[in-house]
């Protein structure tokens, strides 16, 4: 197992892959804070249902839930933006993909072709760049094949 990227748009080259599992990542946290309000709020219901449960315990129990939705808005106000972006940089690509950043994307072609017997590299890979489609990611070009 290969170790978690740290997917940023200072990097020459990022594998859709990794912009696809860092989603499913954030996807599992929010779910996971809102197995906890799940929890808080059956707790809540059966303390408003239990003939022992005091006025004390269902406001703790009443705090509780609040709390864990707190939790929960507070996750969505701080990632919901990088889950769309990231969402949005990647709309239309294949899982296998990769995104080249701009300022790389010569480089990059240039050596993909340097094997082959090409004459001009730099003409060959202003040829090639036409394959390739622009996406945003957060202010910086990349492009990935098309």
């Amino acid at each position: 197992m290969r170790p978690e990227p740290d997917i940023t748009n200072e990097a020459n080259v990022i594998n859709v892959e990794d912009i696809n599992n860092a989603i499913q990542k954030l996807h599992g946290a929010c779910g996971a804070l809102e197995g906890v309000v799940d929890q808080e709020r059956a707790l809540l219901a059966y303390a408003l249902l239990s003939a022992s449960s005091t006025e004390q315990d269902i406001d703790v129990c009443r705090e509780a839930v609040a709390t864990a939705e707190k939790a929960v808005a507070e996750w969505e106000a701080e990632n919901t933006y990088t889950l769309n972006m990231l969402g949005s940089v990647i709309d239309g690509c294949y899982s296998e993909e990769i995104l080249i950043r701009d300022s790389y994307l010569e480089t990059y072609l240039q050596e993909m072709v340097r094997d082959y017997s090409v004459v001009d590299l730099t003409q060959t890979a202003e040829e090639l760049k036409q394959q390739y489609n622009p996406v945003d990611y957060a202010g910086v070009t990349y492009y990935y094949r098309s």
